[in-house]
């Protein structure tokens, strides 16, 4: 079982985007959060942590197109279910007529 330690890091977010930080939240063994902000947040990094960092940072200059993470979903049923279809979005498409009934 999985001790319950929470760890946090962050990265500065590219100038393009409206949020100057990604701040990421994980226990031992899983990446709860990931919250783009403009608020720093304190900084106890794990290896889990430094691994969401480096996705980030490739993913965010396009040498990265699908994480490879250990996360858990929380929330919901539903918001399960929205976590699981936002997953299956592919790298790069920005459209509102993506959903599909």
């Amino acid at each position: 079982m999985e001790q319950f330690v929470m760890y946090f890091d962050q990265l500065t977010c590219p100038e393009s985007f409206p949020w100057h930080f990604a701040n990421i939240v994980a226990t031992n063994e899983h990446i709860i959060e990931v919250m783009f902000s403009n608020t720093a947040s304190e900084i106890n990094k794990n290896k889990i942590t430094e691994l969401c960092k480096q996705q980030l940072i490739l993913y965010f200059s396009k040498k990265l197109t699908t994480f490879c993470l250990p996360f858990i979903s929380q929330g919901t049923r539903f918001s399960s279910t929205v976590y699981d279809e936002l997953l299956k979005i592919p790298f790069g498409v920005n459209t509102p007529n993506l959903v599909h009934y």
